[in-house]
C-alpha cells in the first residue's frame, strides 16, 4: 500500500498509510454529519439575523467565547501553525496565537460591551450610530476584501489538507469546500 509523505520536524518524513486515511476520512465524515445534523435542529429555532449572527444573544460567556474561537481559528490557522512548527519546531507554535488572542481580547473589552449594550450584530452598525448611514456603508464595504482574503484562505488550507490526505486534486477540493 502506497502511503503519503510528510516531512517532519528534523528532515525526516511521516507516512499516512490507507489505515490512517480511513480514520482521517472516518473523522472528517463524522464531523461533517454532526455539522449537518445541529444546523437541521437549528433550522427550526433562526428567524431573525440576531438569531443567525448571535444565537439570539442566548449564549452564556463560555458558550460565547468557545463558539468565537472554533470561527477564529480554523484552517488557515491549523496550516498556518502546522507549518510553522515543522519548520521552527514546537516553540513557533506558541507564536501563533498570541497576535490573534490579544485581538480577541482587544475586541472584547473594548468593542463587545457597547455592541452588546446598544443591540448591535456588527462593527459597521457602531459607525452608523456614531458617524452616520455612509460611514456605516464604507465600513462594510472595506470589510468585503478582508473576509473574502479569510474565506479564500480558509478554503484554500483546507483543499490543501483534501489533497495532502485524501490526495483530491486541488481545484476539485476547492470546489468541494466551497
Amino acid at each position: 500500500m502506497i502511503g503519503l509523505l510528510l516531512a517532519a520536524p528534523g528532515g525526516g518524513e511521516l507516512a499516512f498509510d490507507g489505515e490512517m486515511r480511513l480514520w482521517l476520512g472516518l473523522a472528517l465524515a463524522a464531523y461533517l454529519a454532526l455539522v449537518f445534523a445541529l444546523a437541521f435542529v437549528a433550522r427550526g429555532r433562526i428567524s431573525t439575523t440576531e438569531d443567525f449572527v448571535v444565537a439570539g444573544r442566548r449564549l452564556g460567556p463560555w458558550m460565547a467565547t468557545a463558539t468565537l474561537l472554533a470561527t477564529w481559528f480554523g484552517a488557515g490557522t491549523l496550516m498556518t501553525a502546522a507549518d510553522e512548527v515543522r519548520a521552527n519546531g514546537v516553540r513557533a507554535a506558541t507564536l501563533d496565537p498570541i497576535g490573534a488572542g490579544f485581538c480577541l481580547l482587544i475586541a472584547g473589552l473594548v468593542f463587545a460591551p457597547r455592541l452588546w449594550r446598544e443591540k448591535l450584530i456588527t462593527v459597521p452598525e457602531l459607525f452608523e450610530r456614531r458617524y452616520g448611514r455612509r460611514e456605516r456603508r464604507l465600513g462594510g464595504l472595506l470589510m468585503v476584501p478582508t473576509y473574502l482574503g479569510w474565506i479564500a484562505a480558509q478554503f484554500t488550507a483546507l483543499a490543501h489538507l483534501l489533497e495532502l490526505f485524501f490526495g483530491i486534486p486541488l481545484a476539485l477540493g476547492m470546489v468541494g469546500v466551497a
